[in-house]
């Protein structure tokens, strides 16, 4: 019996139990405003959400299928706790439908916790900050070699709250020349490379940890944008990625597009507008930029359900509330209204100007006042996964 028709059958003996799935928990706090915590429809947006509402159907009263989200974003995003927390309650909405690991960035520094990446001394990094657009991409890092021979290792189970183990692979990669190959250190396994850009390996097998050999027949650089790895599991598939000072211009900074149709994507969490507008003069640029964007995601992905999120209440270097997050919100709904957007607005639900010191007074944002700490992204991850889940739930079991 395969792990699927073993998911069916517990699914068909907790069937009784599928409607029960419940909303977080969530700690209370006088300064939040939780009647805040909800998706906003903006423009003709609710069409795309509505066939994203319907595609949970399949995963969650069969166990078949995958719903795939892709999450970008900035620093808030890097280490992944926000994102993380959303992908771990997604992940266990009801027992068996924990779905794969996803995108795997090729970060060097500043990985999420979440996995593992160890190199061999001759790969060197880069991010959409690097201004170098013919490489790259939606996964916002890339790693380049001109060495003959390279290795990377991957572990996609490091501090997870939900474990994964996988039979596909994709590495995605920049043309191969005459003679260069690339492999993996598993026993046994087929091989297929995709027009769209990747190399895919198909094992026989499960495992949660994987090496990459790089063999070249020249010292031309060969770029690596990033990984995916599939177990074919139902569930929520979500993806995220983030770079330290990273804003919408980075992402519209991107080449091999192509890529985000590889990925499937049914829903694109884009949150954006701190490093954009910390300086006065960036709400200046960030409308246009956001929507130039939103069209380029759109060129690739016409149907895709977008879902913006505000940016949270902060402090301008230390000194005093940053006037501009106000602004930035503002622009982002003038921006969802005009491009069928979605919004989550997070500077609304923790309470607006000034509540970061509250934040801060009860070590849910750090020192700086702009970045969350650990509890904080939880509480994050949490609340936006409760937004989203009620719009679920209604599609699902109000039918």
């Amino acid at each position: 019996m395969n792990r699927l028709q073993l998911v069916l059958l517990f699914l068909f003996a907790i069937a009784p139990l599928t409607s029960t799935a419940q909303p977080k928990e969530l700690k209370q706090y006088s300064f939040i405003d939780y009647k805040a915590n909800k998706i906003d429809y903006y423009g003709s947006s609710f069409n795309s959400f509505k066939k994203l509402y319907n595609k949970f159907v399949s995963p969650i009263k069969k166990g078949k299928g995958q719903v795939h989200i892709l999450h970008i974003g900035d620093s808030h995003l890097q280490a992944d706790f926000f994102s993380g927390r959303a992908r771990a309650d997604f992940q266990t909405i009801l027992p068996g439908l924990q779905a794969s690991r996803g995108m795997v960035s090729p970060y060097t520094n500043g990985c999420p916790d979440s996995y593992k990446l160890s190199y061999s001394p001759q790969w060197k990094h880069h991010n959409i900050l690097s201004n170098t657009p013919r490489h790259n991409t939606f996964f916002a890092n890339t790693v380049s070699t001109d060495a003959q021979s390279a290795e990377i290792t991957i572990e996609v189970n490091n501090r997870n709250p939900v474990k994964y183990d996988f039979n596909d692979l994709r590495i995605y990669h920049s043309p191969l020349k005459d003679g260069d190959e690339i492999s993996i250190d598993y026993p046994s396994y087929t091989k297929r490379h995709n027009e769209n850009g990747y190399t895919l390996f198909s094992l026989n097998g499960y495992t949660d940890k994987i090496t990459i050999r790089v063999n070249k027949s020249s010292n031309d650089t060969l770029y690596i944008y990033g990984f995916y790895f599939d177990s074919g599991d139902a569930g929520v598939v979500y993806n995220a990625t983030g770079v330290n000072s990273a804003e919408a211009r980075h992402y519209i900074n991107t080449d091999n597009d192509a890529i985000l149709k590889t990925l499937h994507l049914d829903l694109i969490i884009i949150s954006l507008g701190t490093n954009d507008c910390y300086e006065p003069g960036g709400v200046k640029t960030f409308e246009q930029n956001m929507e130039t964007l939103i069209t380029k995601i759109r060129t690739e992905l016409p149907e895709v359900a977008i879902l913006l999120t505000t940016p949270s209440d902060c402090w301008y270097k230390r000194k005093q509330i940053n006037q501009n997050m106000q602004q930035a919100c503002e622009q982002i709904k003038k921006v969802a209204q005009k491009t069928n957007c979605a919004v989550w607005d997070w500077y609304s639900i923790m309470g607006k100007k000034g509540s970061s010191t509250k934040w801060e007074q009860e070590k849910l944002m750090q020192k700086d006042k702009v970045h969350l700490t650990l509890s904080g992204y939880y509480l994050q991850g949490d609340m936006m996964y409760n937004a989203l889940w009620e719009e679920i739930e209604k599609s699902i079991f109000m039918r």
